[in-house]
């Protein structure tokens, strides 16, 4: 499927990979998106650790960089700006708001809210796992039933960290969003 995403690069963090591979839905970022950029250490812990570890939803990461869904690009530590060094940030993080600045990201990827409220003060626009699903179904690549689906797997797994109360208050969000556009 083409993508239908704004012109310009968009940067993930390993959070948004990871949940969206757990509720097998990783596939949704390219046709939303384009290629997603991702800096090599998110690579490493999203896939390759994961694979190491055996886990399912690193084989989803792996699948879609081979597919060139996924761009990794290199960052050593020594191209991060002191700013972004001195971020209260995980390593993963930091790089991926570095490649963002690097790539003058239209949209950065993050569900981590401190990673959120910092990568805001550079400007970025961001989303989050629930934030790319709710524009998969904008975009209709999901329905609003599997669209709820997906929200009650992210709910009740213990291995996605999205607080219950924000996937309830999105899905609350959209429902009376879709109400709305009903009685117009």
């Amino acid at each position: 499927m083409k993508p239908s995403a704004p012109s310009g690069t968009v940067v993930s963090n390993s959070g948004p990979l990871i949940a969206l591979a757990k509720v097998n839905q990783i596939h949704l970022l390219y046709p939303l998106y384009g290629a997603v950029s991702i800096p090599a250490v998110v690579y490493e812990e999203a896939a390759l650790a994961g694979l190491a570890r055996g886990e399912a939803d690193a084989l989803s990461i792996e699948m879609a960089y081979l597919n060139r869904h996924l761009q990794v690009v290199e960052l050593t530590e020594n191209q991060l700006s002191a700013r972004v060094t001195n971020l209260p940030l995980d390593w993963g993080e930091k790089y991926a708001i570095q490649l963002a600045i690097n790539e003058k990201a239209n949209l950065l990827l993050l569900d981590d809210l401190q990673a959120r409220n910092e990568a805001k003060k550079f400007g970025f626009k961001i989303k989050g796992t629930l934030g790319v699903l709710v524009d998969a179904a904008r975009q209709n690549l999901l329905t609003l039933p599997e669209l709820e689906l997906v929200f009650e797997t992210i709910q009740k797994r213990e291995d996605i960290w999205i607080a219950e109360d924000l996937v309830r208050g999105v899905w609350n969000s959209l429902k009376t969003q879709k109400t709305k556009r009903k009685k117009q």
